[in-house]
Parts: structure tokens; sequence; C-alpha cells
């Protein structure tokens, strides 16, 4: 939602890329920057460690997050679920630099469990129990990623 309670129209989200990746940002959140105030309107991408991660990648280069479009001082971040619903079902490029497969977030995800799996996770030969324990942390980590937004 816009200032106001005046939700944006739909439309508007079409033109959002994400300033690192330059791709729709799938499960995105918004940058509150010192230009806010004046219609700056960064989104990211906050995807599990499986994707791009742009937003991950950015806190942790930065000692102090400035804004990617106007380099004011990013001081907080939010979730704008109607965008982020809408951006996540836009299509974007596996993150895999050889591999040519575009979707929505949902369809990224399920393509980079069954197409690169050596990339996510333990190779076939490590075992079960190694698979396991993966899944384990792979679920810890994303309960992580879901309880910070």
């Amino acid at each position: 939602m816009s200032q106001k309670g005046v939700e944006k129209p739909l439309e508007e989200y079409e033109k959002v890329r994400c300033p690192i990746c330059m791709e729709h940002p799938h499960q995105a959140i918004l940058l509150l920057c010192s230009s806010h105030d004046k219609g700056c309107r960064p989104y990211i991408c906050d995807t599990s460690r499986n994707h791009s991660n742009c937003f991950s990648m950015f806190r942790n280069t930065r000692k102090k997050l400035l804004c990617p479009l106007c380099r004011g001082k990013v001081h907080d971040w939010t979730v704008d679920a109607r965008a982020q619903h809408f951006m996540n079902h836009k299509t974007r490029t596996c993150a895999n630099g050889t591999c040519t497969f575009f979707g929505s977030y949902m369809d990224l995800e399920h393509h980079v469990r069954m197409v690169h799996p050596s990339d996510v996770g333990p190779s076939g030969s490590d075992g079960p129990v190694s698979e396991h324990v993966w899944m384990d942390l792979e679920n810890y980590l994303n309960q992580l990623n879901l309880s910070h937004r």
C-alpha cells in the first residue's frame, strides 16, 4: 500500500527491477531509505540462498547500507505483500549461469531442486543421513528467513 491508504495500480509493479540482478525481484522487500518520502522505492530480491539472494549479498558486502537507487541511507526494510505477490509471479531466469530456464518464483524453486540438486545440497553419494541433515538445516534457515521479515 502506498501512503494515505491508496493502493498502487498493479501495473506500477510491472516496471520494478531489482537494482542488483536487474530482474523482477522475487520474495521482494522494499528498502526504506532517506528518500522514501520523496518516492524512492528500491525493491530487492530476498530469496533463499538457493537463488540469487540479492538482499543478503547487498547487506554482507557493505558496512553502511546505502540505497542502490538514490544512495541515501537505508534505515530499514519492509515487505509490501501485494507487490511481493505480484512480482513472485513474474518470470525470471535461473541463477545457474549456464541454464536457460526461466519461470515464476515457485517454478524456479521446483526447477532448482529437480535440475540443479548438486547446487543446493549434498550429492547422492553423501548418503541418506546427509540428505536428512541437509533438509533439517534448509528448513531451519528458511524459518529464520521468515522470522526475520
